[in-house]
């Protein structure tokens, strides 16, 4: 499990936050926006190389450079303006880390694998 360090205005320790947190908040936000939802594992047989690359449940956390890059594998509705739903949700997920932890720096990266 991997840590990020948040911003600490005061001289009492150190605060963190880990990789799975963040990806909590993100997959709470995403499941709250209408016509949006995360490209989960479709089950069968994969090669041990395809389960190494492949995103577990569509989104995945890393920290990269002491900032956390969000990546999400989403589908949306047919009938949605794939830039406008894809810039909102990169603005809620940023706006829902700030809440949780003031100063998180942090990139939501979006992949819309399928409009249904």
């Amino acid at each position: 499990m991997a840590y990020l360090t948040i911003n600490n205005y005061s001289s009492y320790g150190k605060m963190c936050i880990s990789t799975e947190a963040i990806t909590s908040i993100v997959m709470r936000v995403v499941k709250d926006i209408d016509g949006v939802h995360i490209a989960s594992d479709k089950g069968g047989r994969k090669s041990i190389l395809q389960s190494l690359f492949e995103l577990k449940g569509g989104v995945q956390t890393n920290l990269v450079n002491g900032k956390a890059v969000i990546r999400m594998d989403l589908i949306l509705s047919k009938n949605c303006e794939v830039r406008e739903v894809c810039l909102r949700i990169q603005g809620k997920v940023i706006e829902a880390l700030h809440i949780a932890c003031e100063g998180l720096p942090c990139e939501v990266r979006i992949r819309v694998v399928d409009l249904k």
